[in-house]
């Protein structure tokens, strides 16, 4: 999984999914307010 931002102010930390998660998270953070959006795998 990847993620980009064309504003080089935002953080993105990746959380990827292990064994048989099928679940990540994906966190954007821009100046403190962060949004986290879950990536579900079937």
């Amino acid at each position: 999984m990847t993620a980009t931002s064309d504003n080089p102010e935002v953080t993105i930390s990746i959380s990827q999914p292990e064994g048989n998660e099928k679940e990540g998270t994906v966190k954007f953070d821009y100046r403190g307010a962060v949004k986290t959006h879950k990536v579900r795998f079937n």
